[in-house]
Protein backbone atom coordinates (compact mmCIF):
# COMPACT_ATOMS: atom_id res chain seq x y z
CA UNK A 1 0.00 0.00 0.00
CA UNK A 2 2.46 2.62 0.85
CA UNK A 3 4.64 1.61 -2.74
CA UNK A 4 1.29 2.18 -4.42
CA UNK A 5 0.62 5.86 -2.40
CA UNK A 6 4.90 6.95 -3.24
CA UNK A 7 3.81 5.74 -6.86
CA UNK A 8 1.07 7.92 -6.79
CA UNK A 9 2.37 10.60 -5.06
CA UNK A 10 5.35 10.83 -7.87
CA UNK A 11 2.88 10.86 -10.53
CA UNK A 12 2.92 13.70 -12.60
CA UNK A 13 -0.32 13.84 -13.88
CA UNK A 14 -2.11 12.81 -10.99
CA UNK A 15 -0.17 15.67 -8.99
CA UNK A 16 -1.54 18.20 -11.56
CA UNK A 17 -4.95 17.11 -11.35
CA UNK A 18 -4.83 17.41 -7.10
CA UNK A 19 -3.40 20.68 -7.73
CA UNK A 20 -6.19 21.88 -9.82
CA UNK A 21 -8.86 20.43 -8.01
CA UNK A 22 -7.17 21.93 -4.35
CA UNK A 23 -7.03 25.40 -6.16
CA UNK A 24 -11.02 25.01 -7.08
CA UNK A 25 -12.19 23.89 -3.49
CA UNK A 26 -9.55 26.79 -2.06
CA UNK A 27 -11.20 29.17 -4.24
CA UNK A 28 -14.72 28.15 -2.69
CA UNK A 29 -13.59 28.05 1.02
CA UNK A 30 -13.33 32.20 0.18
CA UNK A 31 -16.94 32.32 -2.24
CA UNK A 32 -18.86 30.04 -1.05
CA UNK A 33 -17.84 29.88 2.96
CA UNK A 34 -18.35 26.40 4.05
CA UNK A 35 -16.59 26.13 7.27
CA UNK A 36 -13.93 28.18 8.94
CA UNK A 37 -12.50 25.06 10.56
CA UNK A 38 -11.41 24.26 6.53
CA UNK A 39 -9.11 27.43 6.48
CA UNK A 40 -6.77 24.90 7.88
CA UNK A 41 -6.35 22.91 5.00
CA UNK A 42 -7.67 24.95 1.69
CA UNK A 43 -3.77 26.50 1.12
CA UNK A 44 -2.03 23.27 1.84
CA UNK A 45 -0.66 22.76 -1.46
CA UNK A 46 0.85 26.24 -1.05
CA UNK A 47 3.60 24.76 1.45
CA UNK A 48 4.81 22.11 -1.13
CA UNK A 49 7.12 24.41 -2.19
CA UNK A 50 8.60 23.65 0.76
CA UNK A 51 9.72 20.65 -0.62
CA UNK A 52 11.55 22.51 -3.43
CA UNK A 53 13.83 23.94 -0.94
CA UNK A 54 17.11 21.94 -2.46
CA UNK A 55 19.82 22.90 -5.14
CA UNK A 56 20.75 26.54 -6.75
CA UNK A 57 18.46 29.79 -6.57
CA UNK A 58 17.38 29.38 -10.06
CA UNK A 59 16.62 25.65 -10.05
CA UNK A 60 14.62 26.68 -6.62
CA UNK A 61 12.05 29.05 -8.52
CA UNK A 62 11.66 27.25 -11.78
CA UNK A 63 10.58 24.26 -9.72
CA UNK A 64 8.52 26.20 -6.65
CA UNK A 65 6.61 27.85 -9.80
CA UNK A 66 5.99 24.99 -12.04
CA UNK A 67 4.48 23.29 -9.00
CA UNK A 68 2.23 25.99 -7.87
CA UNK A 69 0.98 27.04 -11.07
CA UNK A 70 -2.18 24.62 -11.80
CA UNK A 71 -2.71 25.31 -7.80
CA UNK A 72 -2.89 28.69 -8.17
CA UNK A 73 -4.53 29.20 -11.50
CA UNK A 74 -7.41 27.34 -10.59
CA UNK A 75 -7.88 28.98 -7.10
CA UNK A 76 -7.90 32.36 -8.57
CA UNK A 77 -10.06 31.89 -11.56
CA UNK A 78 -12.52 30.37 -8.86
CA UNK A 79 -12.47 33.50 -7.26
CA UNK A 80 -13.26 35.50 -10.37
CA UNK A 81 -15.48 33.47 -12.31
CA UNK A 82 -18.51 35.15 -11.31
CA UNK A 83 -17.81 37.96 -13.74
CA UNK A 84 -18.82 35.18 -16.46
CA UNK A 85 -22.42 35.56 -15.40
CA UNK A 86 -22.44 39.50 -16.33
CA UNK A 87 -22.29 38.33 -20.58
CA UNK A 88 -26.92 38.36 -19.43
CA UNK A 89 -26.44 42.22 -18.81
CA UNK A 90 -24.36 43.30 -21.54
CA UNK A 91 -25.63 44.63 -24.79
CA UNK A 92 -23.66 42.52 -26.81
CA UNK A 93 -24.80 38.95 -29.00
CA UNK A 94 -24.36 36.60 -26.50
CA UNK A 95 -20.82 35.17 -28.09
CA UNK A 96 -19.27 38.11 -27.94
CA UNK A 97 -20.85 39.29 -24.29
CA UNK A 98 -19.34 35.84 -22.63
CA UNK A 99 -15.84 36.20 -24.87
CA UNK A 100 -15.54 39.73 -23.10
CA UNK A 101 -16.41 38.00 -19.58
CA UNK A 102 -14.09 35.33 -19.81
CA UNK A 103 -11.64 38.19 -20.87
CA UNK A 104 -12.71 39.91 -18.01
CA UNK A 105 -12.44 36.86 -15.54
CA UNK A 106 -8.98 35.84 -16.88
CA UNK A 107 -7.77 39.11 -17.00
CA UNK A 108 -7.83 39.74 -13.42
CA UNK A 109 -7.62 36.41 -12.09
CA UNK A 110 -3.95 36.89 -13.99
CA UNK A 111 -3.22 39.84 -11.60
CA UNK A 112 -4.03 38.00 -8.81
CA UNK A 113 -1.82 35.14 -10.38
CA UNK A 114 0.99 37.20 -11.43
CA UNK A 115 1.10 38.78 -7.84
CA UNK A 116 1.57 35.25 -6.04
CA UNK A 117 4.12 34.01 -8.62
CA UNK A 118 6.42 37.15 -7.98
CA UNK A 119 6.43 36.51 -4.07
CA UNK A 120 6.35 32.76 -4.28
CA UNK A 121 9.75 33.36 -6.47
CA UNK A 122 11.02 35.88 -4.21
CA UNK A 123 10.29 33.07 -1.01
CA UNK A 124 12.41 30.35 -3.35
CA UNK A 125 15.22 32.65 -4.44
CA UNK A 126 16.07 33.73 -0.83
CA UNK A 127 17.74 30.38 1.25
CA UNK A 128 16.31 30.03 4.41
CA UNK A 129 15.96 27.67 7.14
CA UNK A 130 13.22 25.33 7.44
CA UNK A 131 11.19 26.76 10.22
CA UNK A 132 12.04 30.54 8.73
CA UNK A 133 10.35 29.00 5.74
CA UNK A 134 6.98 28.17 7.52
CA UNK A 135 6.80 31.86 8.59
CA UNK A 136 8.60 33.87 5.53
CA UNK A 137 5.88 32.15 2.93
CA UNK A 138 3.60 33.07 4.75
CA UNK A 139 4.38 36.86 5.08
CA UNK A 140 5.26 36.89 1.19
CA UNK A 141 1.57 35.30 0.10
CA UNK A 142 -0.02 37.26 2.57
CA UNK A 143 1.83 40.53 1.17
CA UNK A 144 0.99 39.16 -2.87
CA UNK A 145 -2.83 40.58 -1.57
CA UNK A 146 -1.77 43.85 -0.57
CA UNK A 147 -0.01 43.77 -4.04
CA UNK A 148 -3.38 43.62 -5.35
CA UNK A 149 -4.37 46.61 -3.99
CA UNK A 150 -1.71 48.86 -4.84
CA UNK A 151 -1.38 48.97 -8.93
CA UNK A 152 -3.55 51.72 -10.05
CA UNK A 153 -5.25 50.79 -13.13
CA UNK A 154 -4.82 47.32 -12.64
CA UNK A 155 -5.80 47.12 -9.01
CA UNK A 156 -8.53 44.68 -7.84
CA UNK A 157 -8.19 42.68 -4.37
CA UNK A 158 -10.93 40.44 -4.79
CA UNK A 159 -11.34 38.27 -1.62
CA UNK A 160 -8.02 36.69 0.01
CA UNK A 161 -7.11 33.97 2.44
CA UNK A 162 -8.70 35.52 5.55
CA UNK A 163 -11.91 34.98 3.90
CA UNK A 164 -11.88 31.70 4.69
CA UNK A 165 -12.44 32.06 8.50
CA UNK A 166 -15.97 33.99 7.75
CA UNK A 167 -18.02 32.82 10.60
CA UNK A 168 -15.06 32.78 13.08
CA UNK A 169 -15.13 35.98 15.08
CA UNK A 170 -11.88 36.00 16.99
CA UNK A 171 -9.81 34.77 14.01
CA UNK A 172 -11.09 37.62 12.35
CA UNK A 173 -10.55 40.24 14.78
CA UNK A 174 -6.32 39.80 13.87
CA UNK A 175 -7.60 42.34 11.23
CA UNK A 176 -8.00 45.26 13.51
CA UNK A 177 -4.39 45.11 14.77
CA UNK A 178 -2.46 45.10 10.90
CA UNK A 179 -5.66 44.60 8.31
CA UNK A 180 -6.99 41.55 6.23
CA UNK A 181 -3.74 40.79 5.16
CA UNK A 182 -2.71 40.23 8.84
CA UNK A 183 -5.44 37.89 9.40
CA UNK A 184 -4.72 36.46 5.72
CA UNK A 185 -0.85 35.86 7.29
CA UNK A 186 -1.87 34.33 10.51
CA UNK A 187 -3.93 31.64 8.75
CA UNK A 188 -1.13 30.53 6.24
CA UNK A 189 0.76 30.26 9.25
CA UNK A 190 -1.45 27.76 11.12
CA UNK A 191 -1.60 25.94 7.90
CA UNK A 192 2.23 25.98 7.37
CA UNK A 193 2.15 24.32 10.79
CA UNK A 194 -0.18 21.33 9.77
CA UNK A 195 1.67 20.94 7.12
CA UNK A 196 4.63 20.14 8.50
CA UNK A 197 3.05 17.62 11.29
CA UNK A 198 1.15 16.28 7.92
CA UNK A 199 4.13 15.67 6.74
CA UNK A 200 5.87 13.80 9.61
CA UNK A 201 3.05 11.48 10.19
CA UNK A 202 3.22 10.43 5.96
CA UNK A 203 6.81 9.75 6.47
CA UNK A 204 6.35 8.32 9.79
CA UNK A 205 8.14 10.81 12.14
CA UNK A 206 5.69 10.79 14.54
CA UNK A 207 7.65 12.60 16.79
CA UNK A 208 8.53 15.30 14.30
CA UNK A 209 4.99 16.07 14.14
CA UNK A 210 4.35 16.93 18.02
CA UNK A 211 6.34 20.25 17.53
CA UNK A 212 4.71 22.16 14.66
CA UNK A 213 0.89 20.67 16.14
CA UNK A 214 2.34 22.36 19.58
CA UNK A 215 2.75 25.34 17.19
CA UNK A 216 -0.34 25.23 15.53
CA UNK A 217 -2.35 24.72 19.05
CA UNK A 218 -0.27 27.67 20.29
CA UNK A 219 -1.13 30.08 18.04
CA UNK A 220 -4.61 29.08 17.56
CA UNK A 221 -4.90 29.63 21.55
CA UNK A 222 -3.51 33.25 21.25
CA UNK A 223 -5.54 33.94 18.56
CA UNK A 224 -8.90 33.43 20.44
CA UNK A 225 -7.81 34.52 23.52
CA UNK A 226 -6.67 37.95 21.76
CA UNK A 227 -10.11 37.60 19.80
CA UNK A 228 -12.34 37.13 22.43
CA UNK A 229 -11.16 39.79 24.60
CA UNK A 230 -10.73 42.67 21.83
CA UNK A 231 -14.81 41.52 21.28
CA UNK A 232 -15.54 41.63 25.06
CA UNK A 233 -13.78 45.14 25.14
CA UNK A 234 -15.50 46.38 21.44
CA UNK A 235 -19.16 45.41 23.30
CA UNK A 236 -18.19 46.87 26.84
CA UNK A 237 -17.40 50.46 24.90
CA UNK A 238 -20.32 49.64 22.51
CA UNK A 239 -22.72 49.86 25.87
CA UNK A 240 -21.22 53.50 27.00
CA UNK A 241 -20.84 55.07 23.75
CA UNK A 242 -23.92 56.91 22.60
CA UNK A 243 -26.05 55.51 19.95
CA UNK A 244 -28.10 57.02 16.70
CA UNK A 245 -31.57 54.95 15.05
CA UNK A 246 -30.02 54.41 11.21
CA UNK A 247 -32.49 52.95 8.57
CA UNK A 248 -31.27 51.21 5.71
CA UNK A 249 -33.49 50.82 2.83
CA UNK A 250 -33.55 48.57 -0.09
CA UNK A 251 -36.04 48.19 -3.11
CA UNK A 252 -36.80 44.38 -4.93
CA UNK A 253 -35.53 45.57 -8.08
CA UNK A 254 -32.10 44.38 -9.90
CA UNK A 255 -30.30 47.62 -12.03
CA UNK A 256 -31.55 46.35 -15.35
CA UNK A 257 -34.98 46.53 -13.95
CA UNK A 258 -34.60 50.05 -12.27
CA UNK A 259 -33.70 51.36 -16.10
CA UNK A 260 -37.16 50.56 -16.49
CA UNK A 261 -38.03 53.45 -13.64
CA UNK A 262 -37.62 57.61 -13.69
CA UNK A 263 -35.82 58.62 -11.57
CA UNK A 264 -38.99 60.03 -9.52
CA UNK A 265 -40.06 56.76 -9.47
CA UNK A 266 -37.35 55.47 -7.88
CA UNK A 267 -37.43 58.15 -5.45
CA UNK A 268 -40.87 58.00 -4.52
CA UNK A 269 -40.64 53.76 -3.98
CA UNK A 270 -37.63 54.85 -1.64
CA UNK A 271 -39.60 57.36 0.04
CA UNK A 272 -42.45 55.01 0.57
CA UNK A 273 -40.69 52.55 2.28
CA UNK A 274 -39.24 55.54 4.83
CA UNK A 275 -42.96 56.62 5.04
CA UNK A 276 -44.60 52.96 5.97
CA UNK A 277 -41.15 52.48 8.66
CA UNK A 278 -42.26 56.20 10.36
CA UNK A 279 -46.08 55.22 9.86
CA UNK A 280 -45.79 51.83 11.89
CA UNK A 281 -42.75 52.06 14.11
CA UNK A 282 -42.27 54.12 17.39
CA UNK A 283 -38.95 55.07 16.81
CA UNK A 284 -38.21 57.62 14.41
CA UNK A 285 -35.05 57.38 12.45
CA UNK A 286 -32.12 59.50 13.01
CA UNK A 287 -30.06 59.10 10.02
CA UNK A 288 -31.62 56.79 6.67
CA UNK A 289 -29.27 55.47 4.45
CA UNK A 290 -29.83 54.30 0.58
CA UNK A 291 -28.03 52.45 -2.00
CA UNK A 292 -25.97 53.54 -4.51
CA UNK A 293 -27.54 55.69 -7.44
CA UNK A 294 -31.16 55.14 -5.38
CA UNK A 295 -32.10 58.06 -7.84
CA UNK A 296 -30.28 57.84 -10.80
CA UNK A 297 -30.48 61.53 -11.31
CA UNK A 298 -28.21 64.63 -11.13
CA UNK A 299 -29.26 66.45 -7.53
CA UNK A 300 -30.09 69.26 -9.07
CA UNK A 301 -33.03 67.46 -10.60
CA UNK A 302 -35.45 68.81 -8.36
CA UNK A 303 -38.40 66.79 -9.13
CA UNK A 304 -36.96 63.32 -7.73
CA UNK A 305 -35.11 64.67 -4.60
CA UNK A 306 -37.79 67.52 -3.35
CA UNK A 307 -39.46 64.76 -1.67
CA UNK A 308 -36.18 64.10 0.51
CA UNK A 309 -35.99 67.46 1.01
CA UNK A 310 -39.89 67.56 2.48
CA UNK A 311 -39.72 64.57 4.39
CA UNK A 312 -36.47 65.52 6.03
CA UNK A 313 -37.74 68.68 6.71
CA UNK A 314 -41.08 66.82 8.54
CA UNK A 315 -39.55 64.61 10.74
CA UNK A 316 -36.22 65.54 11.36
CA UNK A 317 -33.96 62.81 10.26
CA UNK A 318 -30.61 63.09 8.18
CA UNK A 319 -30.47 61.07 4.85
CA UNK A 320 -27.73 60.31 2.67
CA UNK A 321 -28.55 58.89 -0.87
CA UNK A 322 -26.98 57.46 -3.90
CA UNK A 323 -27.32 59.68 -6.91
CA UNK A 324 -25.06 61.48 -9.47
CA UNK A 325 -23.37 65.30 -9.72
CA UNK A 326 -21.80 67.57 -11.78
CA UNK A 327 -19.16 70.04 -11.32
CA UNK A 328 -16.96 71.58 -13.88
CA UNK A 329 -18.60 69.93 -16.95
CA UNK A 330 -17.95 66.61 -15.21
CA UNK A 331 -20.18 64.02 -13.84
CA UNK A 332 -19.57 62.10 -10.36
CA UNK A 333 -21.18 58.69 -9.00
CA UNK A 334 -21.76 60.64 -5.79
CA UNK A 335 -23.71 60.32 -2.26
CA UNK A 336 -25.27 63.22 -0.56
CA UNK A 337 -27.36 64.20 2.34
CA UNK A 338 -30.23 66.17 3.10
CA UNK A 339 -30.82 67.07 6.42
CA UNK A 340 -34.20 69.09 8.24
CA UNK A 341 -32.14 72.24 7.31
CA UNK A 342 -31.64 71.21 3.31
CA UNK A 343 -29.37 69.96 1.12
CA UNK A 344 -25.70 69.71 2.75
CA UNK A 345 -22.67 70.52 1.53
CA UNK A 346 -21.41 67.31 2.72
CA UNK A 347 -21.03 64.85 -0.19
CA UNK A 348 -18.79 61.73 -1.08
CA UNK A 349 -17.27 61.61 -4.49
CA UNK A 350 -16.86 57.56 -6.03
CA UNK A 351 -12.71 57.51 -6.01
CA UNK A 352 -12.20 53.45 -7.60
CA UNK A 353 -14.46 53.26 -10.55
CA UNK A 354 -14.73 49.99 -12.59
CA UNK A 355 -13.21 50.34 -15.89
CA UNK A 356 -14.98 49.99 -18.79
CA UNK A 357 -17.98 49.95 -16.72
CA UNK A 358 -17.70 53.89 -15.32
CA UNK A 359 -15.07 54.93 -16.85
CA UNK A 360 -12.65 53.98 -20.42
CA UNK A 361 -9.07 53.42 -18.93
CA UNK A 362 -6.51 55.83 -21.16
CA UNK A 363 -8.82 57.95 -22.92
CA UNK A 364 -7.18 60.77 -22.96
CA UNK A 365 -4.70 58.79 -24.64
CA UNK A 366 -7.06 57.00 -27.21
CA UNK A 367 -9.54 60.22 -27.50
CA UNK A 368 -12.69 57.77 -26.57
CA UNK A 369 -15.34 58.81 -24.26
CA UNK A 370 -14.75 58.42 -20.52
CA UNK A 371 -18.56 56.68 -20.30
CA UNK A 372 -19.81 57.47 -16.96
CA UNK A 373 -18.00 58.80 -14.25
CA UNK A 374 -14.72 61.26 -13.22
CA UNK A 375 -13.09 59.82 -10.06
CA UNK A 376 -12.50 61.41 -6.91
CA UNK A 377 -9.00 62.49 -6.30
CA UNK A 378 -9.80 61.12 -2.38
CA UNK A 379 -13.78 60.39 -1.16
CA UNK A 380 -14.76 62.34 1.51
CA UNK A 381 -16.12 61.50 5.15
CA UNK A 382 -19.79 62.59 4.98
CA UNK A 383 -21.15 64.82 8.09
CA UNK A 384 -24.37 64.09 8.97
CA UNK A 385 -26.40 66.09 11.89
CA UNK A 386 -22.77 65.97 12.95
CA UNK A 387 -21.41 62.75 13.11
CA UNK A 388 -18.44 61.75 10.65
CA UNK A 389 -19.33 58.79 8.58
CA UNK A 390 -16.76 57.18 6.42
CA UNK A 391 -18.17 56.54 2.94
CA UNK A 392 -17.35 53.78 0.41
CA UNK A 393 -19.22 53.39 -2.78
CA UNK A 394 -20.05 49.93 -3.95
CA UNK A 395 -16.45 48.57 -5.18
CA UNK A 396 -14.99 51.16 -2.98
CA UNK A 397 -15.30 49.06 0.28
CA UNK A 398 -12.92 46.20 -1.19
CA UNK A 399 -10.25 48.94 -0.88
CA UNK A 400 -8.88 49.56 3.16
CA UNK A 401 -7.40 52.77 2.38
CA UNK A 402 -10.27 55.40 1.95
CA UNK A 403 -11.86 53.95 5.23
CA UNK A 404 -8.84 54.05 7.23
CA UNK A 405 -8.36 58.00 6.13
CA UNK A 406 -11.62 58.98 6.92
CA UNK A 407 -11.65 57.07 10.52
CA UNK A 408 -8.95 58.75 11.04
CA UNK A 409 -10.68 62.31 9.99
CA UNK A 410 -12.73 61.40 12.68
CA UNK A 411 -15.53 59.41 11.07
CA UNK A 412 -17.89 57.37 13.88
CA UNK A 413 -19.36 55.48 11.54
CA UNK A 414 -18.74 53.60 8.34
CA UNK A 415 -21.73 53.77 4.91
CA UNK A 416 -21.19 51.33 1.84
CA UNK A 417 -24.24 52.26 -0.34
CA UNK A 418 -23.83 49.40 -3.10
CA UNK A 419 -25.80 48.15 -6.37
CA UNK A 420 -24.85 44.65 -6.42
CA UNK A 421 -27.18 43.65 -9.34
CA UNK A 422 -24.45 43.20 -11.33
CA UNK A 423 -23.10 39.86 -9.48
CA UNK A 424 -26.62 37.92 -10.32
CA UNK A 425 -27.31 35.06 -8.12
CA UNK A 426 -23.15 34.31 -8.02
CA UNK A 427 -21.72 33.49 -5.02
CA UNK A 428 -19.92 37.48 -5.69
CA UNK A 429 -22.84 38.67 -4.10
CA UNK A 430 -22.06 37.32 -0.56
CA UNK A 431 -18.34 37.52 -1.41
CA UNK A 432 -18.33 41.70 -1.84
CA UNK A 433 -20.31 41.34 1.59
CA UNK A 434 -17.80 39.74 3.40
CA UNK A 435 -15.65 43.32 2.58
CA UNK A 436 -18.02 45.27 4.08
CA UNK A 437 -17.71 43.09 7.41
CA UNK A 438 -13.91 43.29 7.31
CA UNK A 439 -14.04 47.46 6.83
CA UNK A 440 -15.98 47.15 10.05
CA UNK A 441 -13.60 44.77 11.93
CA UNK A 442 -10.39 46.51 10.76
CA UNK A 443 -11.43 50.24 11.70
CA UNK A 444 -13.51 49.28 14.94
CA UNK A 445 -16.59 50.93 13.51
CA UNK A 446 -20.31 49.88 13.32
CA UNK A 447 -20.68 49.95 9.28
CA UNK A 448 -24.78 50.21 7.79
CA UNK A 449 -24.72 48.55 4.06
CA UNK A 450 -27.33 49.62 1.66
CA UNK A 451 -27.57 47.23 -1.06
CA UNK A 452 -30.20 48.00 -4.03
CA UNK A 453 -31.74 44.49 -3.68
CA UNK A 454 -29.78 43.48 -0.95
CA UNK A 455 -27.64 42.78 0.77
CA UNK A 456 -28.37 45.44 3.16
CA UNK A 457 -27.10 45.21 7.19
CA UNK A 458 -25.84 46.63 9.82
CA UNK A 459 -22.44 45.21 11.13
CA UNK A 460 -21.19 45.13 14.29
CA UNK A 461 -16.87 45.75 14.64
CA UNK A 462 -16.93 42.41 15.23
CA UNK A 463 -18.09 40.90 12.02
CA UNK A 464 -21.61 39.94 13.37
CA UNK A 465 -25.15 41.92 12.52
CA UNK A 466 -27.55 43.98 14.44
CA UNK A 467 -29.78 43.50 11.44
CA UNK A 468 -29.82 42.06 7.88
CA UNK A 469 -31.94 41.48 4.95
CA UNK A 470 -30.00 39.11 2.48
CA UNK A 471 -32.89 38.83 0.04
CA UNK A 472 -34.46 40.82 -2.95
CA UNK A 473 -37.56 42.42 -1.97
CA UNK A 474 -38.61 45.79 -0.59
CA UNK A 475 -37.70 46.28 2.87
CA UNK A 476 -35.75 48.48 5.86
CA UNK A 477 -33.18 47.15 7.96
CA UNK A 478 -32.93 49.41 11.14
CA UNK A 479 -31.11 49.12 14.67
CA UNK A 480 -29.80 51.53 17.35
CA UNK A 481 -26.02 51.49 16.65
CA UNK A 482 -23.32 52.69 18.98
CA UNK A 483 -21.02 55.78 17.49
CA UNK A 484 -17.75 54.53 18.83
CA UNK A 485 -14.67 56.93 18.61
CA UNK A 486 -11.43 54.48 19.94
CA UNK A 487 -9.10 54.18 16.81
CA UNK A 488 -8.13 49.98 16.34
CA UNK A 489 -3.93 49.76 15.37
CA UNK A 490 -4.78 49.13 12.05
CA UNK A 491 -5.78 52.39 12.29
CA UNK A 492 -3.37 54.09 13.42
CA UNK A 493 -0.67 52.49 11.38
CA UNK A 494 -2.41 51.65 8.04
CA UNK A 495 -0.68 48.94 6.05
CA UNK A 496 2.53 49.28 8.01
CA UNK A 497 2.38 45.25 7.85
CA UNK A 498 3.30 45.17 4.31
CA UNK A 499 7.05 46.13 5.13
CA UNK A 500 7.50 42.49 7.26
CA UNK A 501 7.93 40.30 4.80
CA UNK A 502 10.63 42.35 2.99
CA UNK A 503 12.64 43.19 6.21
CA UNK A 504 12.38 39.05 6.51
CA UNK A 505 13.83 39.20 3.28
CA UNK A 506 16.52 41.31 3.62
CA UNK A 507 17.63 39.75 6.76
CA UNK A 508 17.54 36.30 5.37
CA UNK A 509 19.98 37.37 2.64
CA UNK A 510 22.35 39.58 4.82
CA UNK A 511 22.81 36.40 7.16
CA UNK A 512 23.17 33.56 3.90
CA UNK A 513 25.80 36.29 3.14
CA UNK A 514 27.22 36.08 6.39
CA UNK A 515 27.45 32.60 6.69
CA UNK A 516 29.11 32.18 2.98
CA UNK A 517 31.94 34.70 4.10
CA UNK A 518 32.01 32.37 7.01
CA UNK A 519 32.64 29.14 5.37
CA UNK A 520 34.77 30.68 3.03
Amino acid sequence: MNEKIKKAYENKRLQIIYMIAAGVFAGLLEGVGISPVLCLIGMLPLFSVLECRQSSAKKRIAASVKRLVPFLAAYNFTKTCFLLTLYVQLDFPPAAGILLCFGAAFGTALIMFTAQLLCISVFAAVKTDKAFDVILLPLLFSFSELICENIGLMSFPWLGVWAQADGAEAVLMSASLFGCRFTSFIILLAVGTVYLALRSIFLKKYISAVIPLCCCLALAAAVFIFGNMKIKSLKAQSADAPTVNTLAVQLDCEGYEKDSMTAWEAADEYARLIKDYIGSSDTMPDLVFLPETAVHASFDNGDAFRIYEKMTKENGFTAALGCFRREDGKKYNSVIVYTPDGLSQSFHDKRHLIPFGEYMPFSNLTGADRLLYEPSEYGDMLVMDDIGVACGICIESIYSDSFVHQVRQGAQLIYIPTNDSWFGDSFARRAHYLHSKMRAIENSRFAVRAGNCGISSVITPWGSELAVENGKQKAVVDAQTPLLSGKSLYTKVGDIFGAVPWICVLAAVVINFRRRRSDD
